[in-house]
């Protein structure tokens, strides 16, 4: 079974300070996904627990200017341990553009499978439901 772990709310992202954050945990890919919700202490007791984590970027990563402190070690972590990480974003910006942002923040775009935006999901829905149909 293939565990994930979805990080989108969290005040600050670090690997060995106790910090209080919340995620929801997609159980299994195979059987009817299972939702929790949990709010951990720690970063560092969940990383062998799960395969790939999803990361929302403002306020989890970054604040738009700078990385949140810890964020780039964990991210970097996460990378080492062979952990699939895949950036969530409600920006209107395509994904390629969140993932260009990345270097200026510390970050390694190498680190990460992919982006997903709400503006290129929202595009492509329009694209698929509405462009040449009457």
């Amino acid at each position: 079974t293939t565990s994930l772990l979805s990080i989108f709310s969290i005040n600050i992202f670090s690997i060995n300070t106790c910090f209080y954050f919340t995620t929801i945990t997609i159980q299994s890919k195979t059987k009817r996904s299972k939702m929790t919700f949990t709010t951990h202490t720690s970063f560092l007791d969940l990383i062998s627990k799960y395969d790939g984590f999803i990361l929302d970027q403002f306020g989890v990563m970054h604040n738009g200017s700078n990385a949140l402190p810890g964020a780039v070690d964990v991210v970097q972590r996460l990378h080492k341990e062979g952990k699939k990480l895949v950036i969530l974003s409600n920006t209107s910006s395509p994904s390629s553009s969140a993932l260009n942002k990345l270097p200026k923040l510390g970050f390694d775009p190498k680190c990460f499978m992919g982006a997903i935006t709400s503006g290129e999901e929202a595009a492509k829905y329009i694209v698929n439901k509405f462009v040449g149909k009457k």
